[in-house]
């Protein structure tokens, strides 16, 4: 069973700008490429959806392919 985080866009961005999405999926990325998960559906997570939420907050939804590890780097705050 996968498991799946989301981030809101301007917690990991200050740009208010149309590519404020790529920013912030640039910066969760390498956040979690530096903890030593590898990006990609073959690997260890990827990003899965980004939408808005009923209080118009963009999220970001990645999907992490080893639960315990997902829930590991939550509760560290990533």
């Amino acid at each position: 069973m996968k498991a799946e985080i989301k981030y809101y866009t301007e917690d990991f961005t200050k740009l208010k700008e149309h590519f404020s999405t790529l920013d912030a999926v640039a910066n969760i990325s390498s956040l979690l490429t530096v903890k030593g998960f590898e990006y990609g559906k073959e690997n260890d997570y990827w990003l899965q959806e980004v939408h808005f939420d009923k209080s118009g907050r963009q999220v970001l939804t990645f999907r992490f392919s080893d639960p315990q590890k997902a829930m590991i780097e939550r509760l560290r705050g990533i």
